[in-house]
């Protein structure tokens, strides 16, 4: 993919073996009674959260270095906010059309920053995780979700963002 996603919730030690196609199989593409019927995707889920009501991630764009055959993570902070400010206008429901909701993702997402006073370590956690320049101490755009209602499983909604 073309951009990075760092949860603001780190995923445990004991879970560094879930790998994003296990994450999809076991908990996004399978149906509830599938689900509840998996106890260790379950264990994920309550020990992974979140299981606060508000729950946040970052994200950061990245290019392919044809000489290292492998990503490069934007390290610039402003080009890191202005890529948040894309996806969230176009995920978000604040905006008069946004093009997510026309298809149907039914997720309502909110912006922020996140300082380093005001979010210390978490904050040198996301950049480091996002690949950013550690000199840089200006704020990092942070992408919220302010729903976490259980409507949100029955829909494709999880399915859809997932693919984002």
């Amino acid at each position: 993919d073309p951009f990075t996603i760092v949860p603001g919730i780190p995923i445990k030690e004991k879970f560094k073996h879930w790998t994003k196609t296990k994450i999809r199989s076991e908990i996004i593409d399978a149906e509830n009674a599938d689900l509840h019927n998996n106890v260790e995707a379950l264990q994920f889920i309550k020990e992974n959260g979140p299981d606060t009501l508000i729950n946040s991630l970052s994200l950061n764009m990245r290019t392919w270095n044809k000489k290292t055959n492998s990503w490069d993570n934007n390290s610039s902070v402003e080009k890191q906010k202005e890529f948040i400010n894309k996806f969230y206008k176009r995920c978000s429901h604040s905006y008069e059309k946004p093009s997510m909701v026309d298809r149907g993702i039914q997720v309502i997402l909110n912006s922020t920053v996140w300082t380093k006073n005001a979010n210390g370590g978490a904050y040198k956690y996301m950049k480091e995780a996002l690949g950013l320049d550690e000199k840089d101490d200006e704020s990092i755009g942070v992408i919220i979700n302010t729903s976490m209602s259980p409507w949100l499983r029955a829909q494709k909604t999880c399915k859809r963002i997932g693919l984002i």
